[in-house]
């Protein structure tokens, strides 16, 4: 709303430029930043359950849902497949892929 307000116009036509523009809603393109940070941080070698804590998921698998909806794959997959680091464990354990339960 506050957007809208700075650039004169009401919150359905800023959502709908942005929506033209960016071919996605706002929501969604912020999604896909987060998504974008998270592929960052599994670079780092940070764990599933620390990236979705730093990005603010409700919980670990809930992020691994949502990556695996995004990018195609799971955030391991998608990790070994780039040659990222192994995602470890505080323990020093590999982190098992919530998605691979299913």
């Amino acid at each position: 709303a506050e957007i809208a307000r700075q650039f004169h116009m009401s919150e359905s036509k800023l959502r709908k430029l942005f929506k033209q523009e960016k071919h996605m809603t706002i929501l969604q393109y912020f999604l896909h930043l987060k998504i974008e940070v998270a592929k960052q941080l599994l670079g780092e070698g940070k764990t599933l359950a620390h990236i979705a804590e730093l990005l603010q998921f409700s919980t670990s698998a809930n992020f691994s849902r949502t990556f695996k909806r995004v990018v195609g794959i799971s955030p391991l997959k998608y990790a070994q497949q780039n040659n990222l680091t192994s995602r470890q464990t505080s323990k020093g354990q590999t982190q098992k892929d919530p998605e691979e339960s299913h």
